[in-house]
């Protein structure tokens, strides 16, 4: 364990990646293709729910050392996730993007199992839509592990959210390897780390499939599982909210091989497209696709520089607005640099300081984000 702790110290960055009447007829829209086999305060004691309190370090009921140890490490990073990027995100949010409070359904393209931001950003969304290549993954049974099994899981799971706490986005790189593990099998497991975290309470978790037709459905074997849809509520209430991950290749040759993910995103009401530290996929033609789709689907993105070009952004939306600084890019992405977006920023009337630090600019003290709408009637 000794090294477990050490690694959370560690710092080393590197590159990755309408009405209320609407809304209320999205989410039960979402929730109408989920099997209801359960009620929300049933499903509450559930194994499944356990496990995600487990694994975020909040199960009172274990009073192991291993455990408390892994609880007081946990909670310790945790403080710092909500003084210096959650609080500064929540009063950037309400004072200056008030509209993110409108949105019932959040699509989030190259997220990973980054359910944390896109929650902070976007807090009374119904429905979260995230893809990534990661694999859904799986939970377990907790007593099935021995006290060993127990440590090297939950010592490999913080060393996995090492960079979301401390940089504001997953590693690609590091989540290929991080979330391929025998336990730690994918991003369900950040995804309930942040959920539970964030104060809510898990009910269940589906693994499903998309059918050709784009609806989703059971899945009933591990290689057709690609799909993981989660239930979940505030404390004490009976509001559900839904998750979607789905594992996804967003490029063209991608969506080409599983067209039935396209018919999913088809058949959807009009969403919020939310896009940090993307790796400037968007920028390339091997993503057309999916960047095409973005922009017919959306009504507003909230996004940094490595999401749509500024150029395709101001072909579709007709109020954009910039926030914190843009001079640069990392090395890695160089090429992806945009003289039109630094002309942009500098609109003095822009907030040059939105309070935190997330993205890929970390290593420069700065972030930029950029806000674009349609100007629909929300």
């Amino acid at each position: 364990m000794s090294q477990f702790f050490f690694c959370l110290c560690l710092l080393v960055f590197c590159s990755c990646n309408l009405s209320s009447e609407q809304s209320q007829q999205h989410s039960n829209a979402d929730i109408n293709t989920i099997p209801q086999t359960e009620s929300a305060k049933n499903s509450t004691d559930s194994l499944q729910t356990q496990f995600a309190l487990w694994l975020s370090g909040l199960k009172v009921q274990d009073s192991t050392t291993l455990y408390q140890n892994y609880s007081a490490t946990i909670n310790k990073a945790w403080q710092k996730v909500e003084k210096t990027k959650l609080e500064p995100i929540f009063t950037f949010r309400d004072s200056f993007i008030p509209e993110s409070h409108k949105f019932s359904t959040l699509f989030y393209p190259f997220s990973g199992g980054d359910f944390l931001y896109a929650h902070t950003f976007f807090p009374d969304v119904d429905t979260f839509i995230l893809v990534g290549l990661e694999p859904p993954g799986t939970w377990f049974s907790i007593d099935s592990l021995s006290p060993k099994q127990q440590e090297n899981y939950l010592s490999n799971l913080n060393q996995s959210l090492f960079f979301s706490n401390e940089l504001g986005f997953f590693r690609t790189l590091s989540m290929e390897k991080e979330l391929n593990q025998t336990l730690l099998n994918g991003t369900l497991h950040p995804i309930l780390f942040y959920l539970s975290r964030l104060g809510f309470v898990l009910q269940r978790i589906l693994p499903q499939t998309i059918s050709p037709e784009g609806s989703l459905i059971p899945a009933h074997d591990s290689i057709s599982h690609f799909v993981n849809t989660l239930e979940f509520s505030p404390p004490n209430s009976e509001e559900k909210k839904i998750l979607i991950y789905i594992s996804q290749d967003l490029s063209n040759s991608g969506l080409n091989s599983k067209p039935a993910f396209v018919n999913f995103i088809q058949q959807r009401d009009s969403f919020a497209v939310f896009l940090k530290a993307a790796s400037y996929l968007l920028h390339q033609p091997s993503f057309s696709t999916i960047g095409n789709l973005i922009v017919k689907k959306s009504y507003a993105i909230l996004q940094d520089d490595s999401g749509l070009p500024l150029k395709d952004l101001r072909k579709n939306f007709l109020n954009i607005q910039v926030f914190g600084e843009y001079d640069k890019t990392i090395s890695l992405f160089s090429s992806f640099y945009q003289k039109d977006l630094k002309t942009l920023f500098q609109d003095s009337s822009r907030v040059k300081n939105p309070g935190f630090i997330i993205g890929y600019n970390q290593k420069f003290r700065q972030t930029n984000l950029i806000f674009a709408q349609k100007m629909r009637t929300l």
